[in-house]
């Protein structure tokens, strides 16, 4: 299984390195989509642990538990 993800990792990258132009900007703008994909849920996380710790916190302190 982790061989064929290889041999397609490989295959893409030398499509890319050979390919017409369109297919070097589609596979460029795919790559692009996947690490601002991957940036928004990790910032989306940081964002969401963050607001969860303040609102424990603040309720931490409401009910006398610190």
């Amino acid at each position: 299984m982790k061989k064929n993800k290889e041999i397609k990792k490989a295959n893409e990258e030398y499509e890319y390195l050979t390919g017409d132009e369109e297919i070097k900007r589609l596979s460029e703008l795919r790559e692009k989509w996947i690490r601002d994909y991957n940036s928004g849920i990790s910032e989306g996380f940081e964002t969401g642990k963050n607001y969860g710790y303040e609102t424990g916190k603040s309720e931490g302190y409401k009910t006398g538990i610190n």
